[in-house]
């Protein structure tokens, strides 16, 4: 079965980042954030066809140096940034490469890009320069990935009319944040950006580029999430409403992301840990796959439009890689497990129930996700090398 399985992914791997996602304004539409995700097994399958399609996504790149969340659409979303993926997706792209020359290139081409799309977030959502960039809608933080229609938060707010009102304001003149009725200093973003500074500054000294800016982002962001975000009652980072001036408690695996940034201390990481061992994420509960995006108790804020409890990859394969940096693997090893049983008995879906059924697990939402494909062959390939794909094409 295992065979079959990783046969497929190799599969849909290489299908993923063609014409639908790279040119969508001949298609439709799609996010940033899974057709970047899509590309982290590609550089397994296809290396040069990676890091072709990575190009011409960053192409989408504005004039301010913003990255659009939206490819495509571009009325439908013109502030709506993508989550700072494409730096960590780059110096994957590096890590895997099969020629070192053609890697420094393509670090050469898009450093510059990927540079600015950083100076923007941070001069354009930063007001108080704190270091903690501001979302001004969730899919900014990758978490909401289609469903604009969703209700949730403060008096039912309707997200879809939220992104409408947000378009009519002007970002950088200050506009939005005036008038903005959602602005929030979110852990999961701020936690990809601070990993994403972290390799921008190794991309940087590859190629011999001043990162001293990125240095300074990356320390400030660090601090001020432990400072600003980290609940000494709740033990664990909860998100901040700028507008409300407040705290947004969290009872979603957001409060889990800061581990990917190595943002937390030891003491703080193990407080984490133990959430995520907890009943309420699966940790104890034989009933359920690690690690649900929310807590199957729903006992914390409904600000954000979280949904119902689902497993999916893109959230395993960053809270993983955040475990092992704090040497926690018991606890990777057994998200590995739950998230290839996930695969091989229920197949490529974009998400999947928690519930352990005895038929077997439940997918939802698209079928053949090749986003859950490429991320389940990289922790394959980074559990047992890069010799372990060479039977499955």
């Amino acid at each position: 079965m295992l065979r079959q399985v990783m046969q497929s992914a190799v599969s849909l791997a290489r299908d993923a980042g063609g014409i639908r996602y790279i040119y969508p304004n001949r298609t439709g539409y799609d996010f940033h954030w899974t057709s970047l995700w899509q590309l982290f097994g590609k550089a397994h399958t296809d290396w040069k066809e990676a890091a072709g399609n990575f190009l011409s996504l960053i192409s989408y790149q504005r004039k301010d140096g913003s990255l659009p969340n939206f490819i495509g659409g571009v009325a439908l979303a013109q502030n709506l940034i993508a989550p700072p993926l494409p730096a960590i997706l780059l110096y994957h792209l590096y890590q895997f490469s099969p020629d070192r020359a053609l890697a420094l290139e393509l670090v050469k081409k898009a450093f510059p890009a990927i540079f600015r799309f950083h100076q923007y977030i941070y001069t354009s959502r930063d007001p108080h320069e704190e270091g903690l960039p501001f979302i001004w809608h969730p899919a900014e933080s990758g978490f909401m990935q289609v469903d604009f229609s969703a209700t949730a938060g403060r008096e039912k707010v309707n997200w879809k009319q939220m992104l409408d009102k947000g378009n009519h304001y002007d970002l950088l003149s200050g506009e939005l944040y005036r008038h903005h009725e959602f602005l929030v200093q979110d852990p999961m973003f701020l936690s990809l950006l601070t990993w994403a500074n972290e390799c921008l500054i190794k991309l940087g000294g590859l190629i011999r580029m001043d990162v001293s800016e990125v240095l300074n982002w990356h320390e400030l962001t660090t601090y001020s999430i432990n400072e600003k975000l980290w609940s000494e009652e709740r033990h664990q980072f909860d998100a901040f409403d700028l507008k409300g001036s407040k705290p947004i408690v969290l009872d979603s695996i957001r409060a889990f992301m800061p581990l990917v940034g190595e943002i937390p201390t030891q003491e703080q990481a193990e407080w984490i840990l133990k959430k995520m061992e907890s009943e309420d994420f699966g940790g104890k509960s034989a009933d359920h796959y690690l690690c649900p995006s929310r807590a199957l108790s729903g006992s914390g804020s409904d600000f954000f439009p979280e949904g119902a409890p689902s497993v999916q990859l893109d959230f395993n394969w960053m809270i993983i890689r955040g475990l092992l940096r704090y040497d926690f693997e018991d606890m990777a090893r057994k998200m590995e497990k739950d998230s290839l049983d996930l695969v091989l008995h229920s197949g490529f879906w974009d998400s999947y129930d928690p519930m352990r059924y005895d038929a077997g697990p439940r997918g939802q939402g698209f079928q053949n996700s090749s986003k859950t494909a490429s991320l389940l062959l990289d922790l394959m390939v980074r559990r047992k090398g890069a010799a372990f794909l060479s039977g499955f094409f």
